[in-house]
């Protein structure tokens, strides 16, 4: 990793399902993922095995997400995933509930502990969060 380029923060939109095929989803948000993952893709290994529990069984994921680097505010991150999805409000808050389609938008962030990004949201991100009826998950690594 190369710590001159921090801090580095992700933000990312995941979507997963096990009914809904990727393609669907990108369908749906007329919005190319930057990874995407099929139920037939996970190894044999979990797919035939009965004894796991519901959350950890194989699922159809898509996920769009944005990298930068020496990122300084958590909240300017966002405003780039906002810009896109924030048309798409009614789908998410609409079809994805409908189609039990489970959502979040996550934040990933590299940094040195004494060169922590600023962590806080201002209130368009909050509102843009409640109107698409998502949780914010926060990955923190320091080095």
């Amino acid at each position: 990793m190369d710590y001159t380029k921090f801090p580095i923060v992700e933000v990312s939109v995941a979507l997963s399902s096990k009914k809904i095929k990727t393609t669907c989803i990108t369908d749906f948000l007329q919005v190319r993922p930057s990874k995407e993952r099929g139920v037939e893709d996970w190894p044999d290994s979990i797919k035939e095995n009965s004894n796991l529990p519901e959350q950890m069984k194989p699922r159809n994921e898509w996920v769009w997400s944005i990298e930068y680097e020496r990122c300084t505010n958590i909240d300017d991150a966002l405003k780039s995933l906002i810009a896109i999805f924030s048309s798409k409000i009614s789908i998410f808050a609409e079809t994805f509930e409908e189609k039990s389609i489970e959502k979040s938008v996550q934040v990933l962030i590299h940094a040195e502990s004494t060169g922590m990004p600023e962590v806080g949201l201002e209130i368009e991100t909050i509102e843009f969060l409640n109107k698409i009826r998502t949780p914010i998950p926060f990955d923190i690594y320091t080095y």
